[in-house]
Formats: C-alpha cells, structure tokens, sequence
C-alpha cells in the first residue's frame, strides 16, 4: 500500500497502481499529457500530489 500522507515521486510501476491502470497506459498518458510526470534520461517519475489531484479529473479517461 501507498502511503498518501507525504508528496512522494512514484515509479511507474507505484502510480499505476495508485491509478489502478497498466504502467503501459500510464505511460502512454504521461507522454500524452494527460497526467503530469516528469521524464528524466528516460526515466518517468510522478509526484503523488499531484497524480492524486489529477486523478479526480483527467485520470478517469484511462479506466
């Protein structure tokens, strides 16, 4: 379980399963723009505040 107390930067592999969706689609999404993350060197990060306030609007799209 996800400990949503504190911002933390998730792996894909965390905010998929915050999101409850594939780390493909999340992926997909993040390089979209449809929810905010951060790729560095190739990498994908995500805020958990701010995937948890996106998720009540635009993250519903990918369910």
């Amino acid at each position: 379980m996800i400990d949503v107390t504190r911002d933390q930067v998730l792996t894909p592999r965390e905010a998929a399963e915050l999101l409850q969706t594939s780390e493909a689609e999340l992926l997909d999404a993040a390089a979209r723009r449809m929810i905010p993350g951060v790729c560095l060197g190739g990498v994908w990060r995500f805020s958990l505040v701010k995937i948890t306030r996106a998720s009540d609007t635009r993250v519903r799209e990918l369910r």
